[in-house]
């Protein structure tokens, strides 16, 4: 079992983004011990499969952003 920090990190995102994602499918932790709650396997497969049907657009994203910068700043040379 794994804390919602554990999942996010083995994925690279936010703990947040996580987080909200549970709490929108209503994903129930399998225990909780001193107000830390853990997901078991089929919590954190879910997870992993929604996140990672995800990264590549978000990579993509990334690397459109970075291009619109670099245009944004080598345009300010020009003007």
């Amino acid at each position: 079992m794994k804390t919602l920090k554990q999942i996010a990190n083995a994925l690279g995102i936010d703990k947040q983004k996580v987080y909200r994602y549970v709490k929108k499918h209503n994903i129930k932790e399998a225990h909780q011990d001193a107000s830390i709650s853990y997901y078991d396997e089929s919590a954190e497969a879910q997870i992993n499969k929604y996140f990672s049907e995800r990264s590549v657009p978000n990579e993509a994203h990334r690397s459109t952003s970075k291009h619109i910068e670099a245009h944004r700043s080598t345009s300010k040379c020009f003007n």
